[in-house]
């Protein structure tokens, strides 16, 4: 029989070679991923600080953990109210009945994540755990984000003779921007509907591009920029098995429409992996919203997918029922 319990500190060891096992079969698929991740003294302390800050849930069978699940909780998550994330590593179970182990864990999660006011949940799964994603559609989750990486290589193509492809400086800064901001209207746009932040400061891009925090490449038809694509050490928001001193992170990239389909986002991708590889860069990361049809159907096409990430929007109102029905209660209900 399955008891679901607290997580505290006692559970730490165990939590993390749960999430060790599962992460050593990923790379089991794809062995570019950072080796360091089926380190247990890397995993504790993750799962220590989130456990410190918001508590979680363990699955015993026995007095054996075989399942914990634990949350950041994040204002203004996709809308107005709280919500709360569980990361990649802030979950695990072991394979046997696994998403009996999840449907449990996430019944008792879900009613604690409500009473404190989270009306939206999300979760990211490792790549292999196709499983685990039919399990979480199944309690009402849809598809968000993909996390993908890929080698240094290049990628053979000929490279698009009309256009020319350069290293953006210090005084692209302004460029940079502009483009930056058609990328943000389109991931506004339908299907997507993504509200990002204001373009980066010209300021701070031009600082960026100074001192070689960002590297960005820029593609002309004539004098016109067409497209650009920029890299960092990190991606804010990725997932945490793709962060590592020898990953290079897309950040940003984009192509006006009329200007698609002629070999740019590839030749641009490939100025990034020449200079990645020549700086000891091992992979290359990027995310991406699964909504993104354009941007979709060509990362997948040179990448290969690492995390997904799934949603779920509850109706706030459910909030005003806490008196009437006793829905956050632990106790299960008739």
């Amino acid at each position: 029989m399955l008891t679901i319990k607290p997580f505290v500190e006692k559970y730490l060891g165990e939590a993390a070679q749960l999430f060790v096992a599962n992460y050593k079969l990923l790379r089991q698929e794809n062995p570019l991923l950072p080796e360091k991740y089926e380190e247990q003294q890397v995993i504790i302390p993750l799962i220590r600080n989130l456990a410190d800050e918001t508590g979680g849930v363990v699955a015993l069978k026995e007095d054996l953990l075989v399942g914990y699940m634990l949350g950041f909780r994040i204002p203004y998550f996709k809308g107005t109210s709280y919500g709360a994330y569980c990361p990649e590593w802030g979950h695990a179970a072991i394979v046997e009945t696994k998403p009996d182990i999840y449907h449990q864990m996430y019944r008792h999660i879900s009613r604690q994540w409500v009473a404190n006011g989270c009306f939206t949940h999300a979760f990211t799964f490792l790549g292999h755990e196709k499983e685990m994603l039919d399990t979480f559609f199944e309690n009402g989750f849809g598809l968000l984000v993909i996390d993908a990486i890929r080698s240094v290589d290049v990628i053979g193509q000929d490279f698009p003779s009309a256009f020319t492809i350069r290293p953006a400086g210090p005084d692209d800064a302004t460029t940079v921007s502009r483009l930056e901001y058609e990328l943000q209207r389109h991931l506004a746009g339908s299907p997507i509907f993504l509200l990002e932040d204001e373009p980066t400061n010209v300021a701070e891009l031009r600082r960026g591009l100074s001192e070689k925090t960002k590297k960005v490449w820029l593609a002309f038809a004539g004098d016109k920029p067409v497209a650009y694509l920029q890299a960092e050490a990190s991606a804010f928001g990725a997932a945490q098995i793709v962060s590592d001193t020898h990953t290079v992170s897309i950040t940003g990239a984009y192509t006006l429409p009329e200007y698609r389909g002629r070999g740019i986002a590839v030749t641009l991708l490939n100025e990034l992996l020449v200079d990645a590889a020549a700086n000891g860069s091992q992979r290359c990361s990027v995310d991406f919203e699964s909504a993104n049809l354009e941007g979709k159907h060509f990362w997948l096409a040179h990448f290969k997918p690492v995390c997904y990430s799934v949603i779920r929007r509850l109706d706030e109102n459910i909030a005003w029922a806490n008196s009437r029905f006793k829905v956050y209660q632990d106790e299960e209900q008739p």
